[in-house]
């Protein structure tokens, strides 16, 4: 009679925990710009629910597991906003190369259009007697192309044209009514000139997504540039009202070389 009521408790209890394990199963099919997306829901009795989903596109398999409720990585109709930050210098500031910040809108899971801009209008009166201006705006469109990496990672490669430009003013008062203005500079050397800049830039870098649609990344690129300087006029006027104008030519630097650009991006998913 034990042997008998034994028996029966060990097939009971195997019996239960069968049927929390098997619960309730789902699965979904999508399919969406050549991708086929099939998405295995499982929830047993006891709530928990464990979510798996497998893509083809291109005779390529993608498979990942994820528990926050899918993907966390940008997809498809995606749109994304960041800023290279750099925390070490100080304080939080932008640094990369154009002081940017960047949006993009992803075409498919692996394509993107990125578009950086920047725009300042800058015065600053160094001294009582001196106020200068400078006005800057850049704009940098390009395309990324992503590739597999991890459930968090996502590597890519990129190209984008750089256009840039910085009108400078000052306004120097001297004794009496005497002054100096200067048009194209706000001081010596070409490190405060006026400008325009066109270039092209060849990118690589990567999103790392720490939560669902937030992320870190990282960029280098290799960079080539023309940058155009403007022609300097100086008009001074002395006390008696007599008026001298100076012109400086304009002239052009050229550039190659790669671009460490410092500092992290980080960005979010609408």
């Amino acid at each position: 009679m034990k042997k008998i009521l034994l028996t029966a408790a060990l097939l009971g209890g195997f019996f239960w925990n069968a049927s929390a394990q098997t619960g309730k199963t789902t699965t979904t099919t999508k399919t969406s710009a050549g991708t086929t997306t099939t998405t295995i829901k499982q929830e047993n009795n006891t709530g928990t629910t464990q979510e798996t989903s497998a893509s083809t596109s291109g005779g390529f398999s993608q498979r990942a597991q994820s528990t926050n409720g899918g993907d966390i990585k940008a997809t498809s109709g995606d749109i994304t906003l960041e800023a290279n930050v750099n925390i070490l210098s100080g304080g939080v500031n932008l640094s990369n190369s154009l002081n940017q910040i960047r949006g993009r809108y992803f075409l498919s899971d692996d394509m993107a259009l990125r578009l950086g801009t920047h725009l300042s209008f800058n015065t600053t009166t160094p001294d009582p007697d001196t106020k200068t201006r400078t006005i800057e705006f850049s704009i940098a469109p390009g395309l990324e192309k992503h590739f597999a990496g991890t459930n968090r990672l996502s590597p890519y490669v990129a190209a984008e044209l750089l256009i840039g430009l910085r009108s400078a003013h000052a306004e120097i008062d001297g004794p009496g009514n005497s002054s100096v203005e200067i048009k194209g500079n706000i001081g010596p050397g070409n490190a405060n000139r006026g400008y325009f800049l066109v270039g092209l830039g060849a990118v690589g870098g990567c999103d790392f997504y720490i939560a669902r649609h937030l992320f870190v990344g990282y960029e280098l690129s290799m960079e080539l540039s023309n940058r155009s300087f403007s022609e300097v006029e100086t008009i001074t006027t002395a006390s008696d009202g007599t008026v001298l104008t100076t012109t400086t030519d304009g002239d052009s630097a050229f550039s190659f070389g790669p671009n460490v650009r410092n500092g992290i991006r980080v960005g979010f998913v609408f």
